[in-house]
């Protein structure tokens, strides 16, 4: 049994203050013809089987010889009384007689024995009444105080040979991958395999390690709108196809039904041509209405004037002398220059008759 102590400084037993120490059990008084003999009856003291029994006056000073208490729990003791003979003080008529027993070292008092024990000269009591064991002034609480053991009872201050399973730490549960079927004391270090990663469909909170199984369902192409980067595994929920949905732009695609703003190059229609009269630098997209190039006399005052051509010439163009009825050959009966600058002039009949 674990030693608690191997002196008790003070202990209380029925109001008086007493000091005993393992010494004091090796103790043996001088025999006399004055004593008393006092039995503790099988059973009364059975948990301290083993212990040694002693019987001390009310200020501590033992008064007996010990006695080792049988295993079924009884034991007695002779205490000497006074005897002018042998010149020893020991117990007078009618004092108190106390009790304590040595177990593995350790001071036991019996606190309280109800009705007290007294002396008396040449008596023998066996005891009846209730009694009361305490250790330091605590009560007996009897357990196995040994920590390293399952059975380790905080409360126990006396050891009773109960600390029978060793402790050994380790994970208990034998769900955990780390189980140990050895152990017997939870320790805090089990190990769970799982889904660690709580983007994971299949995620476990309790997980400590990863066993890969991590899933998650969604859309896995990109070309969708609902795309899932972190998906694992497509679930077929694709939907909202991206792409350009403005068909005046060159990306446009007639089978997209979400915009991405993709569209960036404008269809401008036009004449592409850089050799076409009408060329345009900014078209895109040739709309069939290139012109080719005409060249000619495009001013209407000259000789040799082409209304079909679109780039002037001016060196080719030919004015002959003025023709009052105009250019291209004007008559008086035809005239081909009329202009809306102009003005009327009236010359009556007969005045040209000289001319």
């Amino acid at each position: 049994m674990k030693k608690i102590s191997l002196f008790i400084m003070s202990i209380f037993a029925v109001g008086v203050t007493l000091a005993q120490s393992v010494d004091d059990f090796a103790f043996e008084p001088i025999v006399t013809d004055n004593n008393m003999s006092v039995v503790f009856p099988a059973g009364t003291l059975t948990d301290f089987a083993g212990g040694e029994l002693k019987a001390f006056t009310s200020d501590g000073s033992p008064v007996s010889a010990s006695s080792t208490i049988a295993e079924d729990g009884s034991g007695g003791i002779a205490a000497m009384g006074t005897d002018n003979l042998c010149e020893c003080t020991y117990l007078s008529g009618g004092d108190e007689i106390n009790f304590a027993i040595l177990v593995d070292g350790e001071i036991i008092i019996l606190t309280s024995v109800d009705p007290a024990i007294t002396y008396v000269s040449g008596g023998f009591e066996s005891v009846t009444g209730v009694l009361g064991f305490t250790i330091g002034g605590a009560d007996v609480v009897l357990g196995c105080t040994d920590p390293n053991y399952v059975e380790f009872d905080a409360l126990a201050n006396l050891d009773d040979g109960s600390c029978l399973t060793l402790i050994v730490n380790g994970c208990t549960d034998p769900s955990a991958f780390n189980y140990d079927p050895l152990a017997n004391t939870e320790n805090g270090t089990c190990d769970y395999e799982g889904c660690t990663s709580d983007w994971a469909d299949n995620y476990d909170l309790f997980a400590t390690i990863d066993d890969g199984s991590c899933y998650r369902d969604g859309c896995k192409d990109a070309a969708y709108d609902n795309y899932d980067a972190l998906a694992t595994n497509d679930d077929g929920s694709c939907a909202g196809l991206l792409g350009c949905t403005n068909a005046a732009y060159y990306e446009y695609s007639s089978d997209a039904e979400v915009d991405d703003d993709s569209c960036a190059s404008l269809i401008v229609p036009g004449c592409t041509d850089a050799s076409a009269f009408n060329f345009n630098a900014s078209a895109t997209e040739d709309d069939g209405s290139c012109e080719a190039v005409v060249v000619g006399c495009t001013n209407p005052a000259a000789d040799n004037y082409d209304s079909d051509a679109n780039t002037n010439d001016e060196e080719s163009c030919i004015y002959s002398e003025m023709n009052p009825w105009g250019q291209n050959g004007g008559s008086e009966e035809s005239p081909t220059f009329i202009t809306a600058n102009n003005m009327s002039v009236l010359i009556q009949a007969g005045t040209t008759a000289n001319l």
